[in-house]
Formats: C-alpha cells, sequence, structure tokens
C-alpha cells in the first residue's frame, strides 16, 4: 500500500483491499507474474475467468483479525 506522498494512478481501498481504477473507458486487465516473467490479459473472456477464481479466493481468505491470529499461533512455535 503507498504512503500518502506516492504518487499512483489508481485508488487503494482499505475495505475491499483492492485497486480502483476510473476513467472514461476502463477495460479489465488481469497481470499475472512469475518468477521469470510477467503477462497482461486484456481478452474479456479470460478476465472474468480470473475475476471468478480471486472472488473465491476472496471469500475463502480469513480476515484481518484470524490472519493475525493464524500468524501468532504460528510464529510463537518458530
Amino acid at each position: 500500500m503507498p504512503s500518502s506522498g506516492d504518487r499512483v494512478a489508481g485508488e487503494w481501498s482499505e475495505h475491499s483491499r483492492s485497486w480502483s481504477f476510473s476513467g472514461k473507458y476502463d477495460p479489465g486487465v488481469v497481470f499475472v507474474e512469475t518468477m521469470a516473467s510477467s503477462l497482461y490479459i486484456e481478452n474479456d473472456a479470460e478476465v472474468h475467468r480470473y475475476s471468478l477464481v480471486f472472488d473465491q479466493l476472496r471469500a475463502m481468505a480469513l480476515g484481518p483479525d484470524e490472519s493475525l491470529a493464524v500468524i501468532s499461533r504460528i510464529s510463537e512455535r518458530l
């Protein structure tokens, strides 16, 4: 998350933990980064599939408090 002095193209939402970009025409884009390369996906059908997967992962994710509790429990074992 950028600090208040950083310039960014989008706006960070603490509520949804995501970036949003406003503009006259704002097509969906997926950015995939691996250890060896990166890829921008702009095909509507492919972007839609990634959006569905992301929504499922977000729904299964722990909330901030639960995440901190899990991290704390694991760090105590180390």
